[in-house]
Formats: C-alpha cells, sequence, structure tokens
C-alpha cells in the first residue's frame, strides 16, 4: 500500500472520530444542559441567565453561617449567603401566639429579623409604621414575602424597590417595612488604613452611643442609626473599638444591594457587632461596587436573636423576656434549608450566586 494511500485512510479515521466525538457532546449536553429559573420580581428584567453556561459547583446543609467567638448574654453572631431569595417561617407577635396558645415555632433556625410594630401572620400594622413606609424614598428595599399554597405561615422572601411595588401588594400582608441607610450616608473616614466611624450618644438610651448620618444626607429616617453599643463615645473612633456583640451592644441588620451583572437584588441578614456589619457593608461595597442599603428593622432590645434548638424548635419565652407588649415580636426566620452555589459565564466573565433552589436537573 503507498504512503499517501495511509496517510488518507488515516485522514478520513480522525474525521469520523472527530464528528462522533462532537455529536456525543452535543448529546450530552442537550440531556445535561442546566436551567436556571429566574428569581427577579421585576417584569422587565431578563426572565432567564443563559443556561448553557450555568453550572452547579456546591451545596451547604444551612443558609446561616455561625460566629461563637465575641458573644455574651446568649447572643450568637451569624450571618446569611449572599443570594437573592430564601425560605422563611413566619413568628406572630406576642398577642398572636398568647390567642393562639403558641408556646414554640417548630420547622424554623432561630429568629432572623423582629419586625417593627408590624405582623406579616396578623395583618397588624401600626401607624406609625404606615408613617414610615411612606417616607421611604423610591429606590429604598421593601421586603416581599410569597406566602406558599399550603401554608401561610412559611413561604419565601425577596427584596425589590419600593418603585417597584405592584398594585396587590400591601404592608403587613405581601410587604414589611425596614428602616435604611445608605453606606455612603453612614459618617466614617479612614485614616492611615483605619476606618473611624462618628459616634454619637443614643437619643434612646444615653448610655449607649450609635452610628451617625452624614450631614449632606437627605435620609428622611434619624440621623442617628440604630446599632447600638454600650460605650459614652462622641465624635470618630476606630471602627476595632466596637466589636462586642451583646444585649447592648451590635445589633441585626440586613444588607441590600443590586447586583446588576446578574440582574438580582442580593441581600446578607447580620446578626453581629458594629464591627462585623460595618466591615460586612464595606466589603460588599468593594466586591459589586455598588453603594449597599444597610437595613434595620426593629432595634434596641429587639436586636437581640434566638437560636433554635437541635431539632429545629425555638422556644418563645424567650422572645417574650425582652418586651410583654401586645404588638411586638413578630418577624421571621430561616427554616432548614440547603443552600445551591453556582457559577455562571456571562459576557466572558464568571459569576457566582446562590440560590435554596437546585435548578440543574
Amino acid at each position: 500500500m503507498k504512503l499517501d494511500e495511509i496517510l488518507s485512510g488515516r485522514k478520513i479515521y480522525f474525521l469520523l472520530l472527530c464528528l462522533a466525538l462532537i455529536i456525543l457532546f452535543l448529546q450530552i449536553k442537550s440531556l445535561c444542559s442546566p436551567h436556571l429559573e429566574s428569581n427577579s420580581a421585576s417584569p422587565s428584567k431578563p426572565s432567564q441567565i443563559s443556561s448553557e453556561h450555568t453550572y452547579l459547583i456546591d451545596s451547604f446543609a444551612s443558609p446561616l453561617i455561625y460566629h461563637y467567638t465575641n458573644n455574651e448574654d446568649g447572643q450568637i453572631s451569624f450571618e446569611s449567603v449572599i443570594t437573592d431569595r430564601l425560605k422563611v417561617k413566619l413568628i406572630p407577635n406576642n398577642k398572636t401566639r398568647q390567642d393562639s396558645s403558641i408556646s414554640s415555632i417548630d420547622n424554623i433556625l432561630g429568629v432572623t429579623h423582629f419586625f417593627l410594630d408590624l405582623d406579616l401572620s396578623s395583618h397588624f400594622v401600626h401607624d406609625y409604621t404606615n408613617n414610615f413606609f411612606r417616607s421611604l424614598r423610591p429606590t429604598d428595599f421593601v421586603l416581599k414575602y410569597e406566602k406558599s399554597d399550603s401554608d401561610s405561615q412559611i413561604g419565601v422572601i425577596h427584596y425589590l424597590r419600593k418603585n417597584e411595588i405592584d398594585s396587590t401588594d400591601k404592608l403587613g400582608y405581601t410587604l414589611a417595612f425596614f428602616r435604611q441607610w445608605r453606606l455612603s450616608e453612614f459618617n466614617y473616614r479612614i485614616v492611615n488604613g483605619d476606618i473611624e466611624l462618628y459616634m454619637n450618644p443614643c437619643s434612646w438610651d444615653p448610655s449607649c452611643c450609635c452610628p451617625q448620618v452624614i450631614q449632606s444626607s437627605s435620609n428622611p429616617f434619624p440621623r442617628e442609626i440604630l446599632i447600638w453599643n454600650q460605650q459614652r463615645v462622641s465624635g470618630y473612633s476606630s471602627l476595632s473599638n466596637f466589636r462586642k456583640l451583646s444585649r447592648h451592644n451590635g445589633g441585626t441588620v440586613v444588607i441590600i444591594w443590586e447586583d446588576t451583572s446578574m440582574h438580582k437584588i442580593l441581600f446578607c441578614d447580620i446578626h453581629g457587632s458594629t464591627y462585623d456589619i460595618i466591615s460586612k457593608a464595606i466589603e460588599i461595597s468593594k466586591k459589586y461596587k455598588v453603594d449597599p442599603s444597610i437595613s434595620i428593622s426593629d432595634a434596641g432590645p429587639m436586636a437581640n436573636k434566638f437560636m433554635a434548638n437541635s431539632e429545629h424548635i425555638l422556644n418563645c419565652t424567650q422572645i417574650e423576656s425582652l418586651l410583654s407588649f401586645d404588638n411586638v415580636g413578630a418577624g421571621f426566620g430561616y427554616v432548614p434549608q440547603k443552600i445551591y452555589k453556582y457559577v455562571t459565564l456571562k459576557n466572558g466573565k464568571l459569576e457566582t450566586f446562590q440560590s435554596f433552589e437546585n435548578t440543574l436537573r
């Protein structure tokens, strides 16, 4: 056999092999191509992320990360995963629980947020909570609750801007309120690499101090930001001086921002010291190149949070120990849920995101 005939045969074999591999790849891709459902609340945004470039890379057993260092008075620091939607269980207010003889709540990790005189269970909304809600700026964020078909006390939360609210949405039914300040509205400065926060005594507890808003801010809420610290400080002080979490130090916030590259409004809950909260907000602002909103619902004693036991049962007497008023103590906690981490290739850039939904089948 001539050399050119042998080479010609090898070329044909190689081409056939390549064609077979291409066909096999396309068949595998058609069977395994992941599909990502949209979690966006706004109809003006894309309905889905490009599915052919989205892949599951990891999973976590819980949406919350607990930090067991520097905690006092039974307060355990935690933060939630960064995501756009999570499953929650509602906590009724003191009066509703007492009237219904509810002494504990099951299928919950603990208290994540207490609402400010608002209850998504009984739909109670105090007049001044309504007034606060009306004061929100059009681009400020609100929580939206979507109840499940089988249980009105369990649903999904996500955040949207006030100017995106649907006409059927109503405060106390599908919406909850958070007072909020953008990071750029906090009065802080960086001196030789050290973050210094401007503090003043709290008007509601002079024995404590709290961060202040910059003078040029048009924020409709008070100039003091409701994260308290049991110290008497006036003026700039190093952020590292406020690392303590206890009944009178630190607080609970949800940091909210819009990731324009992913077309999602993301959030991260934090129960921790002032240092934890501000450091996380600055970290997010640098990573996502945004001016995140630091949002607070109820504060003061209701900034304290409680974990459920190992069987995911929350003892409600802990809540009543804070304040015994009828219309307080409502809020929500996350239900036990697995979190999935994805990576997507979008416009030549790798982006990661997390969801409780495993949408890759």
